[in-house]
Parts: structure tokens; sequence; C-alpha cells
């Protein structure tokens, strides 16, 4: 059966038409999706690396998953490929960081001497010099471990809890003859 064009448009624009009927199943891009410039995928990554995916996705107004996929190197949260400049973009910002907290902690080392680690506030030197060698440890380059060159699949399989008989409570019943 052959229709004209007009009986096309006028079918596609009718309500009887299933995808009109058909609803929104919830997975894919939302209608209000902002396409990121590659910039702004960077910021959103190293924050998301630095201060988790949460904080960094309601500071740039994107989803957690978006966040985290950004984080790991990935344009999306369904891509499983990173883009290898996105990765060494968002380990870049991250060793800029890294570098200076470096230079602080050797800074706060150098001034945490014999004669202040006898007074109190060495303490706070050790303080600033551990919250430094966090961000450091936060900020080092990570493998993206959902990439694998070999496309070899990996299945992790984790056995639950065994519960032991003295774990439930005893129950003593007496008979009734």
């Amino acid at each position: 059966m052959f229709i004209n064009e007009e009986d096309f448009k006028s079918r596609v624009a009718s309500e009887n038409n299933l995808s009109h009927q058909i609803k929104r199943c919830g997975s894919g891009r939302t209608p209000n999706t902002i396409n990121r410039t590659f910039e702004e995928r960077e910021v959103i990554g190293s924050d998301a690396r630095l201060v988790g995916p949460s904080e960094a996705a309601s500071l740039h107004g994107c989803s957690v998953s978006q966040a985290h996929a950004y984080a790991q190197g990935n344009n999306s949260s369904g891509n499983r490929n990173p883009d290898s400049e996105l990765h060494q973009r968002v380990n870049k910002r991250l060793a800029d960081v890294r570098e200076s907290a470096i230079d602080k902690i050797l800074s706060t080392m150098e001034n945490l001497t014999d004669d202040k680690l006898s007074k109190a506030k060495a303490g706070e030197l050790g303080s600033v010099a551990s919250s430094l060698s966090k961000v450091m440890q936060t900020t080092l380059p990570r493998e993206n471990q959902n990439y694998n060159p070999n496309g070899a699949v990996q299945i992790v399989i984790f056995a639950p809890p065994q519960k032991d008989e003295e774990r439930y409570e005893t129950v003593h019943v007496n008979r009734v003859a």
C-alpha cells in the first residue's frame, strides 16, 4: 500500500500513532540534557576525582553517573571505552593539584622541627600534612578499571556470609502429653 506525503504527515501527527502512545522508559538522554564541551567534561571529571562524583554533580548541574564517567575518562555513563585525551587531561589537572600538595607537604614537614614536636601545636602541623597527603592520594592517576584492551570479560562473584547456628535464637518447646 502506498500513501502520499500528505497522508504520511497526518498519520505521523495523529494521536492514534503508536509513537505518541509509548511512554518513555527512563533510559537514554533526558529532554534537557546539556551537551558538555570537552573542557567542561575535563573540569567535572577532575572535580569528581577530588571531591567525589556526588559533590561534583551538584556543583556542575549534572548527574552523578555523568560526573563518575568523566572522572574515569569516559564521555558518557554508558560508554565503556575511555577517551584517552579526556583521561590524560583529567590526570594532568590532578597532577597540578598533586604538585601543589607535595610542595605544601614538604614545607609543612620542614616546619615540623624537634622543638615544635615537643609543643602542642605540632599536632596541627601533622594534621595539615595528613590532609595534604590525602589530597595527593586522591589525585594520583588511576587506571580505568572498566577498560580491558584484550576485550576479556571479568566476572567477580561474592559469596554471601555464612550464618552459624550460634547466631540464631534457641527456642525451647515443652512436650504436651
